[in-house]
């Protein structure tokens, strides 16, 4: 069993996360991301989101240098949950 382990995720990686995990298993490009969670003017804020899911990485695998849950695939990202 694993123990429950509370996050603190900042507004910006709670709305990454939770955008992802609607679309489990999909890829979602960067730019389809940034666009749906904060609109047009943030499409080519694509080192920004970098930053975001690094941090995102860092709090949710447990090696953050070879995730296994959150991807980066071509064409954007994957976020894979086992069950």
């Amino acid at each position: 069993d694993n123990p429950a382990v509370e996050l603190k995720l900042t507004p910006a990686e709670w709305q990454v996360l939770i955008y992802l995990a609607d679309r489990q298993g999909d890829v979602v490009s960067a730019k389809g991301l940034l666009i749906d969670i904060w609109g047009d003017s943030y499409s080519n804020e694509i080192k920004y989101l970098q930053v975001l899911v690094t941090q995102l990485r860092k709090k949710l695998e447990i090696n953050s240098e070879k995730p296994k849950h959150l991807l980066s695939v071509p064409g954007g990202y994957k976020l894979v949950v086992k069950k």
